[in-house]
């Protein structure tokens, strides 16, 4: 069964997506480095932390409607989507209900960050619209099934015009203070902003209903608990950050963001899967395909554990050596990566889980999953920062991840009566 997975169409079509998102590792590993060098620990820190809370209002804002809209598509085929009654009311409530709310919260955190006098804040409040626009074009790009295009605004074109304006601070004597590294993200979003809806336009001209609906609530309720499942994900990757900013102190947030960073390549063909699987299972589910839909989730789980475990190897090893690139305080930082990895590496094992409840309906499930986990982490984040600092943060991550791969999987079989999970790759039975 290994041997026809690995030679299987969906895997060989993996190949360009790959390259983008090796691709896209590199570069965000340059980004990172390139901050860190510049604006040294402390200012990266604080735009860290700026950066964890903006990331967090992206996506209340949205309402969740940005995978409504990715997963609908999907369902629908791009080129019945213009007559079709589901897509038109799908975008006509993503447009009445996220538009209004995003003016109102983007006004509203314009003048507090103003009044707040702190640089990195006020360039999150600028941003706000600009990533949330990004958001949108990416996922109506991706539903059509234009993986490769739903990817190059955020993790090329971003990180590029990141490195791009570092590099200039660096030779240039502007200096580089909190307020240049909040001008230096504003000028990326904008510019990542612009290539995605350069990006986009074929696609939403070819989807891009005469009409829009309003008469069906369905997806907004789909929205707010697709939210709460992205917001359980996000809140994990930035809660570290957050409370460690909050309990501890800048350098501390720096390290616990850099392991963070590093800890995440252990996932480098994770994402690129999960973007080149994502429409073909919400495909495979609308069309009550489950030969494929059980195929296509067992693709994914040896994707992940065969990527993961020489990756997992080397990074244990090469931790110091790695984390020392970014700078010599980071070197502390090696036992805080390496439970960093274990927490990573336990969700690999776990499977596709958590994608597969919120493709197949079960999104609610999925929810309550993540705020269980995330609640773990929170309550042992608040209870061991305070005394171990960054690894305290990383120690919390783990249990928090294994408490998530665990009920996952059990949803997961419950649920959909599919096993997601590695164990599924030894039995002969794919159910």
């Amino acid at each position: 069964m290994t041997t026809q997975l690995l030679r299987s169409p969906l895997i060989a079509g993996l190949s360009a997506t790959l390259a983008v998102r090796l691709c896209a590792i590199g570069l965000t590993f340059i980004q990172t480095l390139a901050l860190t060098r510049v604006f040294g620990a402390e200012i990266y820190g604080t735009l860290s932390l700026a950066i964890s809370v903006g990331a967090l209002l992206t996506l209340a804002l949205s309402l969740g409607m940005d995978q409504v809209i990715m997963r609908d598509l999907a369902r629908i085929g791009p080129a019945h989507a213009p007559r079709s009654p589901l897509w038109q009311n799908t975008l006509g409530q993503a447009a009445r209900a996220v538009i209004p709310l995003a003016t109102v919260v983007t006004l509203a955190a314009l003048c507090l960050t103003a009044q707040s006098g702190n640089p990195a804040f006020l360039a999150i409040a600028v941003s706000l619209p600009l990533l949330l626009a990004r958001k949108f074009l990416e996922n109506w790009v991706l539903g059509a099934g234009a993986v490769l295009r739903s990817m190059l605004a955020s993790q090329i074109v971003f990180p590029v015009a990141i490195t791009v304006g570092a590099a200039i601070l660096l030779i240039t004597p502007a200096s580089a203070d909190l307020r240049a590294a909040g001008v230096l993200y504003t000028t990326a979003a904008l510019s990542s902003v612009v290539a995605a809806l350069i990006l986009a336009a074929g696609t939403i001209r070819q989807t891009l209903p005469q009409t829009l609906q309003t008469t069906d609530l369905a997806p907004l309720a789909t929205g707010r608990a697709l939210a709460l499942v992205t917001f359980g994900f996000l809140a994990s990757q930035h809660i570290d950050v957050l409370l460690t900013g909050l309990l501890s102190d800048p350098t501390d947030t720096a390290l616990v963001r850099v392991s963070a960073r590093v800890a995440e390549m252990l996932g480098l063909l994770r994402m690129v899967a999960v973007l080149h699987f994502k429409p073909k299972l919400a495909a495979a589910y609308g069309q009550q395909n489950r030969a494929a839909l059980i195929a296509q989730t067992r693709s994914l789980t040896l994707i992940f554990t065969a990527s993961g475990l020489p990756l997992f190897a080397a990074l244990w090893l090469l931790a110091p050596q790695l984390l020392a690139l970014f700078g010599p305080e980071f070197t502390a930082a090696a036992p805080v990566l390496r439970l960093y990895l274990i927490a990573v590496g336990l969700t690999l094992l776990a499977g596709p889980c958590t994608m597969l409840l919120t493709l197949c309906d079960a999104e609610k499930t999925a929810a309550r999953i993540l705020w269980i986990a995330l609640s773990v982490n929170l309550i042992l984040d608040l209870i061991l920062i305070p005394k171990f600092g960054a690894m305290g943060c990383a120690s919390a991550n783990i249990a928090a991840l294994a408490t998530l791969s665990v009920l996952g999987i059990a949803a997961t079989r419950r649920r959909i009566g599919i096993d997601p999970s590695i164990l599924a790759l030894l039995r002969k039975d794919p159910t």
